[in-house]
């Protein structure tokens, strides 16, 4: 519940039951990478002796 008195002028505050404004937020933890890399290699053969 909020402050029973105003911040500015010290006078009393009578809050309502239910709040006027609600929201959430959520905290998300950094992600965790796990990397893992691939390499494919091209080439050519030579040819084949006869």
């Amino acid at each position: 519940m909020p402050d029973a008195c105003c911040s500015d002028c010290g006078g009393e505050v009578t809050a309502n039951k239910s709040p006027s404004y609600r929201h959430q937020v959520f905290e998300l933890p950094e992600p965790k990478l796990d990397i893992t890399e691939y390499q494919l290699f091209h080439g050519n053969r030579s040819p084949a002796p006869y």
